[in-house]
């Protein structure tokens, strides 16, 4: 029996026939076309993401913008990280909606407006609407989100867990993103475990090789650790490989010249030089780069570079004197003397009875003289040190060299003259002419003369200050030894002001 379709078109006419029969031809099978490929690459947004919070955390945003300049405006990473390296989050929100009204097309603005949500803290409200429409977006590459909603959950919502679970399940699905492998490290030492944070961090810097901020952190955090193998000598490796990707960053150089001290003194000294010379401004480093370059410096060159760091350390804290102690005890070790009184009057505008000034200045006038002057200066520093003893090395010295000028002066403080002024005065002239005596027979004088000394006193007699008015005998010993005498005599009377007359024949 023929069939239906058969009958059917045998009563039709033959043009009939043939439309039948081209209709009842079937369509060939439609293949499915793959989707499109995505804009943007996952690892490539990832690694700017994290590129650019590093250069901002090394001041170099600047730097990092014209280097992605010069990738190109047809290049869409390369515009992505120009607009996140704005300075603010509200330069970068507006980069990122004028991008969106440019090419709304694009996925690159509600990317861009999603992750800076995702950081900014005032903006948490805002984060999940902006990085849902992006996600929808985003195809394939929705897993970008995904680090804004990490960094959400840390930042807006205080919910370290919950952003560890996010990056997570975002590393399943991307785990070269290295954005993700940071935000999880951030929220794992956002839980405040020590040990955990530099776990935390070292894994996120062995997955991203490329991220100061992981090493900087997960050095930081080994600093923390107070047991174990952990501390300063473990963090040192780590300092050196932070400073391998930024190597003039200030304060990476001081952190790892701290974690060195006392283990290589040498490479301590280099690591805040170039702390200071790549501009480290704060006094604790300035001081620590002072202190170190002057006990190891042995050349001119050390010696001045490490006057140079006190000066600077002393710039930054005006009122403190250690750094201003330095330069004195340079200027002197390299006899500088102009530069010694200058460096010492500094210091004493700050600490009036300091030893170490009042030794330095001693010194020079024991030089240059004059010798009243080493006298008056060696008796502070010696009643200063006896008030608050010190460096017991300084004053052994301070003893030796100031006996060692009572004795050239033929002062014995056994014997310090006492009484009333007009007998602290015989007894006195009696001494001096023992010592101009011995002067003529060397034939060191040669002639006689007058002396006037002013001394003032405390409430309990004792000589405070001793000032010579006049002198004809010209014999810088013989004034010396009169200041040496009268500064520890004891008058009668309390507190008054005498002049003391002397005459050498």
């Amino acid at each position: 029996m023929p069939s239906l379709a058969v009958c059917f078109m045998s009563a039709l006419p033959l043009a009939a026939v043939v439309i039948l029969a081209a209709c009842a031809t079937p369509a060939p099978p439609t293949m499915p076309q793959p989707p499109p490929p995505p804009e943007l690459d996952v690892d490539r947004i990832c690694s700017i993401i994290v590129d650019v919070a590093d250069a901002s955390a090394r001041g170099g945003l600047v730097a990092r913008r014209h280097a992605l300049e010069l990738q190109g405006q047809d290049d869409r990473h390369a515009a992505f990280g120009l607009m996140l390296a704005e300075a603010t989050p509200e330069e970068r929100f507006a980069a990122f909606h004028r991008d969106l009204q440019r090419s709304p097309t694009s996925v690159v603005g509600p990317l861009g407006e999603c992750i800076v949500y995702g950081s900014w803290n005032k903006m948490g409200a805002q984060t999940t609407k902006s990085c849902d429409a992006a996600a929808a977006r985003l195809g394939s590459a929705a897993v970008l989100v995904e680090i804004a909603r990490s960094s959400s959950a840390l930042l807006h919502d205080g919910d370290a867990a919950r952003a560890i679970a996010i990056a997570d399940a975002a590393l399943a699905r991307a785990p070269g993103c290295a954005a993700l492998h940071v935000a999880k490290a951030q929220a794992i030492a956002a839980q405040g475990n020590v040990e955990s944070a530099r776990d935390g961090w070292r894994a996120a810097s062995q997955a991203v090789p490329t991220c100061f901020r992981c090493l900087v952190e997960a050095a930081a955090a080994e600093e923390r650790v107070d047991t174990g193998p952990g501390g300063r000598a473990a963090a040192v490796p780590l300092w050196e490989e932070a400073l391998k990707l930024a190597p003039e960053h200030p304060d990476t150089l001081r952190r790892f010249a701290a974690a060195t001290a006392g283990v290589d003194d040498s490479r301590t000294r280099k690591a805040y030089a170039a702390a200071v010379n790549a501009g480290a401004k704060d006094y604790p480093t300035l001081l620590a780069a002072a202190k170190l370059s002057a006990r190891l410096a042995e050349t001119p060159a050390a010696i001045d570079e490490a006057i140079m760091f006190a000066r600077r350390a002393s710039e930054a804290a005006k009122g403190a004197p250690e750094p201003r102690r330095i330069v004195v005890e340079l200027t002197s070790k390299i006899g500088a003397l102009d530069a010694v009184i200058v460096a010492a009057n500094a210091l004493l505008e700050l600490v009036a009875d300091d030893a170490v000034a009042h030794i330095a200045l001693a010194r020079v006038a024991v030089e240059r003289g004059p010798l009243a002057s080493a006298v008056i200066h060696y008796g502070i520093a010696d009643r200063a040190m006896a008030a608050t003893p010190g460096d017991p090395a300084l004053m052994a010295s301070l003893r030796v060299e100031r006996q060692s000028l009572l004795a050239r002066l033929l002062v014995d403080e056994s014997k310090l003259p006492s009484g009333t002024a007009a007998a602290v005065a015989a007894a006195t002239q009696k001494n001096l002419q023992v010592l101009w005596r011995e002067r003529i027979k060397t034939q060191e004088a040669n002639k006689g003369g007058d002396l006037a000394i002013v001394v003032e006193t405390d409430s309990d007699g004792h000589v405070a200050t001793t000032v010579i008015t006049a002198d004809s005998v010209g014999d810088q010993m013989v004034s010396a030894a009169a200041v040496a005498w009268l500064s520890r005599a004891t008058i009668k009377g309390g507190a008054r002001r005498y002049t003391l007359d002397f005459a050498l024949r």
